[in-house]
């Protein structure tokens, strides 16, 4: 608690307006993300005595690139840096997560590790979220409570309950569903916490194949929607990050906990989302380079066209191994293409980080 009590009073110290990006944005939209996972490394460390050097080591990787991506910044045109520091604020915490992994496999590579990883990351988030909810609910009530005597919360209160409920959600979210004495893959279990999050991202594999069904057949009659418009890109965008944490929830721990019946619809649905997803993808990838082509090449262009890339290819892997894949084995398969996918999404988020400001100065 005393970690994430630190934690959070540094973000809001960094949250404050006279702290600013170019005089524009506060710090903490940038420092949020590596702040936190400096917090989670000692917290974990600190569980782990023996650990301490690769602790070390993780977060001297996350405060290095964060570091040169702010210092960088700055020499960029100022287009270029305006959309170099907004990438820089959706990929951060992706470094922040690369990061701590780092620290929690090491040099694993076992599938079962990685994936493991995914899973436990995905439950940190869910219950952050809910802390983030409750805290959301207590301050709206406290806000209507104060508001009846006339008494106005002063701004820096507002920031300090947003920081401290981030890093103390953060931290709780932490110590509930990660044991840092045992690896990703002692962990899984087909209950609790991780039982729910498959149930509900299972049950939403048919409604989504149904959207995506409908949006495939509607493509041919707005053909041109994706050149012409940015914000479709970024739908799609948004659409292939979902489906992929979707199908990684889903993934089964155990196919001995799920009948042989709904196995089959499950491997089935998965599988065609995957299939649309992917064509979905190539189109959106498509309408980038043409809009690349009619007017320039750019710093949030060349990222998505590199995540699209990597995305398809994990798809088409995705797709090609249920072809192949067994009755008992489709869903180690699946297993098996996260942790493949693991190190392309890591090293695209370094790559960027270090190679945009060097190439669009």
């Amino acid at each position: 608690m005393g970690i994430g009590v630190i934690t959070g009073l540094i973000m809001w110290g960094l949250s404050s307006p006279n702290l600013t990006v170019k005089g524009e944005l506060p710090y903490f939209l940038w420092l949020w993300a590596p702040i936190l996972a400096w917090g989670v490394l000692i917290f974990l460390a600190s569980a782990d005595p023996r650990q301490w050097r690769r602790a070390l080591a993780s977060g001297g990787l996350i405060g290095l690139l964060t570091g040169y991506s702010l210092i960088m910044a700055p020499g960029l045109s100022r287009i270029a840096s305006d959309q170099y520091l907004d990438l820089m604020m959706t990929h951060l915490p992706l470094l922040a997560w690369i990061g701590v992994g780092i620290y929690v496999l090491g040099g694993a590579a076992k599938s079962q590790d990685r994936w493991g990883w995914l899973i436990k990351s995905l439950e940190v988030a869910v219950v952050t979220g809910l802390f983030l909810m409750v805290l959301a609910v207590f301050a709206g009530v406290t806000q209507i409570l104060f508001g009846t005597m006339a008494i106005v919360i002063p701004e820096a209160i507002h920031r300090l309950m947003i920081t401290m409920g981030l890093a103390l959600g953060t931290m709780v979210a932490v110590g509930v569903t990660y044991n840092p004495r045992e690896k990703p893959s002692e962990q899984l279990k087909t209950t609790g916490l991780q039982a729910l999050l498959a149930l509900i991202t299972r049950l939403f594999i048919p409604l989504v194949l149904v959207v995506l069904i409908i949006y495939c057949l509607m493509i041919p009659f707005n053909f041109m929607a994706a050149m012409e418009k940015r914000e479709v890109l970024i739908a799609y965008n948004f659409l292939l990050l979902t489906v992929i944490g979707l199908l990684i929830g889903a993934t089964p721990v155990k196919l001995t906990d799920i009948p042989p019946k709904i196995q089959v619809y499950l491997r089935l649905g998965m599988t065609a989302v995957a299939v649309l997803t992917a064509l979905i993808t190539v189109y959106a990838l498509g309408a980038t380079g043409y809009r690349t082509f009619l007017h320039d090449w750019t710093i949030n262009r060349a990222a998505i066209m590199g995540w699209n890339v990597i995305n398809v290819g994990v798809l088409i892997a995705l797709i090609w191994k249920q072809f192949k894949a067994g009755k008992t084995t489709w869903a180690e398969a699946l297993k098996q293409t996260w942790a493949k996918a693991m190190p392309w999404w890591g090293g695209w988020v370094i790559m960027l980080m270090v190679v945009l400001p060097l190439v669009f100065r």
